[in-house]
């Protein structure tokens, strides 16, 4: 991960505004133009992805060339979308440079990958930066996409698995699980050692039998993987412990999770 700044001698217009800046706005709407003609959902304006596109438009600026990569350090799009602190699932970026917007709108339509990045149907947020340069007559343009994970700490994460469990149960006919918090505390040192192997194991998992144990990563706790919904009903507690981490074989995060449902329930 790269956490190198680009130190800026001017100012950048606008890098801290809620909403996106006039020019930003008329591109926001024709991407969003374009997503509406064909049945997709329109991007929601987000204003740490604009932070992050304005740098880089003017740090292209200021370098005089069109790149994905950061001038002083070459962090490309995933490395300052991470350094940020964003939590993305998806991440796109398009750049652009022309003497004016619509003129720049239609040249991203027409290239196919900048196009397939404005139409892409499991991005849900952007943020736009335009930084003129008017000595050249000049627009540059990052576009910076992304479908963001859920904000949650751990314990917010554990809770939103409660949840879900919480959920499933009563809807197969069956009381609500308790939360065994001993065995969820066990659990986080098998989850820390997993994460420190970057590998996703449930024989790791040490729990006294009879139990089902589960190990896997998810980019929402509360979404509950299949063969969890197929035990739903079927066990009277449940343990768990997860986390978000960033490994070399997740280097934009994910939350790992380490699972056992317990004491279960006889078959009629």
């Amino acid at each position: 991960m790269l956490l190198a700044a680009v130190l800026l001698t001017t100012a950048i217009p606008g890098a801290a505004a809620e909403g996106p800046l006039p020019l930003e706005a008329e591109l926001l709407q024709s991407v969003n133009n374009e997503r509406g003609e064909r049945g997709l959902a329109p991007l929601r304006w987000n204003r740490e992805l604009a932070r992050l596109a304005r740098l880089h438009s003017a740090d292209m600026k200021a370098a005089a060339r069109l790149s994905h990569l950061r001038a002083a350090d070459s962090a490309s799009y995933k490395d300052r979308i991470i350094a940020s602190g964003l939590r993305p699932r998806l991440a796109k970026e398009n750049v652009a440079m022309g003497p004016d917007i619509p003129g720049i709108h239609r040249g991203l339509m027409r290239s196919k990958g900048h196009r397939a990045a404005i139409l892409d149907p499991g991005l849900e947020e952007v943020g736009i930066g335009v930084v003129s340069d008017e000595a050249e007559g000049l627009f540059w343009v990052t576009q910076d996409f992304a479908s963001l994970m859920p904000d949650l700490d751990d314990a917010a994460a554990r809770a939103a698995i409660g949840q879900a469990l919480a959920d499933a149960w009563p809807a197969a006919g069956a009381p609500v699980p308790r939360e065994k918090k001993d065995l969820s505390r066990q659990l986080g040192a098998t989850l820390d050692e997993m994460v420190r192997r970057d590998r996703v194991s449930a024989s790791l998992l040490s729990v006294p039998p009879p139990a089902w144990v589960f190990a896997y990563t998810t980019d929402d706790p509360a979404r509950l993987p299949e063969d969890i919904r197929a035990k739903a009903g079927q066990a009277g507690s449940y343990a768990a412990a997860v986390g978000f981490h960033r490994t070399a074989a997740t280097p934009m995060g994910i939350f790992w999770v380490a699972m056992t449902l317990t004491e279960p329930v006889p078959s009629p």
